[in-house]
């Protein structure tokens, strides 16, 4: 089964006329991140009365739904250029790259947007003063303010390093357990907010409660004012994924003059302009080598 002769022309107990209905109709999938694919139970295809395309949807043992879309997909996009190429190997595959080479003629990166409505350190209501790129002074008002939301000392002239993200190992917080003691020895505040697996969850409880004047950390998602609020008052961002589809932190950073600091993957490499020391040029920080010391 290829392109438009497969799964969306089933019947699906509609009867010919819904099928006739939606002959003509093309579909474009968008996959937003190869690792999670959907798998559920092969015998669930029989009550989804798509047991006729069950060689469309098994890989291994379990039915992949994301392999089914591709095979069924008429256009296929992902949300960075480099992401489009970096899923048709092995290592970012996850057992379809060949499926994602076979139908690479289908295949488009198309770079995640931002709201600039909503993330908007000028008009921003969630943060504590409104900055521009020509007049930053109300920045050092929000870091002042994001250092008493999280109870650390207010001293503006230390870095804030931030983070926001899901505690999972893709995020690349394994690094940062590797870099904590390093981060610290810089002098600078660490603030984290997000949740996840218990190790890293564990792992930013003993950070904080070994530095309490140092690490700030809000475990779980306290909505989007935290999230601005954090954005306007850190001094640099830190994203160390280990693969990143597009990532949207990085993008909102740069609106609210906040560096950041990525791992050259995905997404993070398309939209971030590594800083040249020789022509003062860049919008961020970026290392290739997934090691604490990657920058180095």
């Amino acid at each position: 089964m290829t392109g438009r002769a497969g799964l969306h022309q089933s019947n699906c107990g509609h009867g010919v006329g819904h099928e006739e209905f939606f002959s003509k109709t093309r579909i474009v999938f968008s996959i937003h991140n190869m690792a999670y694919q959907g798998l559920f139970n092969p015998t669930d295809l029989w009550w989804l009365d798509l047991s006729a395309y069950a060689d469309d949807f098994m890989l291994s043992d379990a039915a992949s739904a994301l392999k089914a879309g591709v095979i069924a997909a008429d256009a296929i996009s992902t949300v960075s250029p480099r992401y489009a190429q970096e899923i048709q190997t092995s290592a970012q595959g996850y057992g379809l790259e060949w499926l994602i080479r076979i139908r690479s003629d289908r295949l488009a990166g198309i770079t995640n947007g931002v709201d600039y409505e909503v993330w908007n350190s000028e008009t921003d209501p969630n943060i504590a003063a409104n900055f521009s790129a020509d007049d930053l002074s109300g920045k050092k008002e929000c870091k002042l303010d994001l250092l008493r939301r999280f109870a650390l000392p207010e001293e503006p002239e230390r870095p804030i390093i931030a983070i926001i993200s899901r505690l999972v190992s893709q995020k690349g917080y394994d690094l940062i357990q590797q870099a904590a003691r390093g981060i610290l020895d810089t002098g600078a505040f660490f603030i984290a907010l997000g949740a996840g697996a218990k190790e890293y969850e564990d792992f930013l409880q003993s950070w904080h409660d070994l530095a309490p004047h140092r690490v700030g950390i809000y475990k779980g998602f306290a909505g989007e004012p935290l999230a601005h609020q954090i954005e306007a008052g850190a001094d640099l961002f830190l994203m160390p994924s280990l693969y990143e589809p597009c990532g949207l932190n990085q993008m909102y950073s740069m609106r609210y003059g906040t560096v950041p600091v990525v791992r050259a993957t995905g997404g993070l490499d398309d939209t971030v302009q590594s800083f040249d020391p020789k022509t003062l040029t860049g919008t961020g920080f970026k290392f290739e080598p997934y090691s604490a010391g990657g920058y180095a």
